[in-house]
């Protein structure tokens, strides 16, 4: 998928300074969201994609990643809906360019505005449905083999409903399966168990 060699293009360019890290992650922003255009996403599946992407990022990216985007989500689909090459779109939205500049103050100001209006992190949702999802599954194979129910719940994430937290399904059950089961051998509740392993 053209998401995923983007990924890997925007880990292997050396960038340094923010502004053209800030810059590059607008530009890959805006062309996951013309892939997901094409694909006939709607606004509101687009964002959460997107957020689930830059989490995918690495830890000193993933952050700014999700700032861009959720600050500047919606005008980078208008601007793609308007056919706007993502160099075009992310100058007009002032990431690119000789005056773009996120500085630290102004990310952690629109950190800060995002979620005072928003209330609830997206990615958080996505990580909570998954676990959920997740639990849900394992509560069928609670009483087998650790391997048995690690691939039965692993190849079930693959029928989640929600496309974009397929990635973190699979992360879940990789990394926590074994504590999932014996929560579960203890007769917890999923949202139990999604909150102990801090997933809600």
């Amino acid at each position: 998928m053209r998401l995923l060699f983007l990924l890997l293009s925007i880990l292997t360019i050396s960038i340094t300074t923010i502004n053209a890290l800030t810059c590059e992650l607008c530009q890959f922003s805006v062309k996951a969201a013309e892939d997901l255009v094409t694909q006939n996403f709607t606004q509101n599946q687009i964002i959460p994609y997107l957020d689930s992407a830059c989490s995918l990022l690495p830890n000193q990216w993933a952050s700014n990643c999700e700032i861009i985007v959720n600050t500047y989500g919606l005008s980078m689909i208008k601007l793609v809906l308007e056919n706007e090459t993502p160099e075009v779109a992310c100058t007009q939205l002032g990431l690119c360019g000789s005056n773009a500049f996120l500085s630290e103050t102004k990310k952690e100001q629109l950190g800060k505005w995002h979620w005072n209006k928003h209330h609830l992190n997206p990615i958080k949702k996505l990580e909570c449905s998954a676990c959920h999802f997740a639990v849900g599954k394992a509560e069928n194979v609670v009483n087998k083999d650790i391997n048995t129910a690690r691939a039965y719940v692993d190849g079930q994430c693959d029928t989640f409903a929600i496309k974009e937290a397929i990635h973190i399904c699979k992360r879940i059950v990789d990394k926590e399966i074994g504590r999932i089961i014996t929560e579960l051998k203890n007769h917890e509740s999923k949202e139990t168990v999604c909150k102990h392993i801090h997933m809600c």
